[in-house]
Parts: structure tokens; C-alpha cells; sequence
């Protein structure tokens, strides 16, 4: 099976950018921007409504969802701000994933100025480590040749967002998850980013 191929197929996938170590966020203080979102098509996709998972021990605490894609604030383990395509688009999946990396970007640095201006407290994001997971195991199933294909396709997405700088991947650790750690160690700050 030729997986390059395959690899251009994968429609589902989700990158997460991480808040700085030893932030505490309130799920409470994100659901409000995200309605203001809604109000003014602040971000990109068709934004139809905000979920608030607080109660649920794992997975993302709110969910801005969107017919594209949904953005979502995850309070567990490490904080951050997951961007997650659902639909179908045009393009190599590089190109996708980076198209994806400066949305998510973007939302971040609006997510922090609201935060901040809002008055809930500080929100920063940390650049150096990004996640990105695979939701497509038709496409993607976690095998050896798949994961080395992907691996090749994800770091040409990162160096168009990072340029020529070093970039570690890792795969997840879980096993039921196709996907990779990115570490950027000479990344630049949220605000330089894109």
C-alpha cells in the first residue's frame, strides 16, 4: 500500500498548543469568549455553539464548535488550545496541517489578549511543544510504516510554520492514538509565531 498516498486522505487530525507550565485556567473564564467568538465570527469556520465538558474528568473542559473544525480548551493533564478538523478539504495534508498550525495560532493570541483584557487571569502559551494526533484510522492506523510516512509529512507542516530550525517528533505514547510530540526548542513566542 503506498501511504504517501494514503497520507493525503487523512481528513480528521488535531494539533493542541500547550499553556505555559504552572498555569491554572478556569474553564469558566474561556466560556464567554468563546460565545463573544460566536457573536463576531472572530475566528475562522462557521462557529454554531460553545459546550461546556467541565464535569467530565478527561477530554476538553470547553468546546467551541464549528462546522469545519472545533476549537477546544482542555484543563487536564497540561492546559491548552486543540484545534480539531472534521471536514474534508483540498491540498496535502502538509499543507493542511500547517494551514491548521496558523489558525490555532491565531486563536491563541486572541484567546490570551481576551483573557487579559477580560480580566480571567493570565493565559500563555508556550511555542516549543505542540501535539498532534491523527483521528483518522482508516487512513492512519498505528503501524511502524504509517507512523515513519506521517512523520515525514508532519515535519515539512512544521518546518513551513518554523523554517529551517530543529524540530524533534516523537510518537505518542499511547497506543491506541496515532500521532506525535513536536519539539521546537529555538521556537519562537506566540507573538512572533506566523
Amino acid at each position: 500500500m503506498d501511504r504517501s498516498a494514503t497520507a493525503d486522505g487523512i481528513e480528521r487530525f488535531s494539533l493542541k498548543l500547550f499553556a505555559a507550565d504552572g498555569q491554572v485556567v478556569d474553564p469558566n473564564d474561556i466560556i464567554p469568549i468563546f460565545h463573544r467568538w460566536i457573536r463576531e465570527q472572530a475566528v475562522p469556520g462557521l462557529l454554531v455553539d460553545v459546550a461546556d465538558y467541565g464535569h467530565l474528568p478527561e477530554g476538553p473542559n470547553v468546546l467551541l464548535v464549528a462546522h469545519e473544525a472545533n476549537y477546544a480548551f482542555d484543563c487536564g493533564g497540561q492546559p491548552g488550545l486543540a484545534y480539531a478538523t472534521k471536514r474534508s478539504s483540498p491540498g496535502a495534508l502538509a499543507d493542511r496541517i500547517a494551514d491548521a498550525a496558523r489558525i490555532l495560532v491565531a486563536a491563541a493570541r486572541r484567546l490570551q489578549e481576551e483573557m487579559a483584557a477580560d480580566g480571567g487571569g493570565s493565559l500563555a502559551f508556550k511555542t516549543d511543544r505542540w501535539e498532534i494526533v491523527i483521528n483518522d484510522r482508516l487512513h492512519a492506523p498505528k503501524i511502524a510504516d504509517v507512523e515513519q510516512a506521517l512523520r515525514v509529512v508532519i515535519e515539512r507542516a512544521a518546518r513551513q510554520v518554523f523554517g529551517d530550525t530543529r524540530i524533534e517528533s516523537s510518537p505518542l505514547p499511547d497506543p491506541g492514538r496515532t500521532g506525535f510530540t513536536l519539539r521546537v526548542p529555538a521556537a519562537p513566542p506566540l507573538e512572533m509565531l506566523i
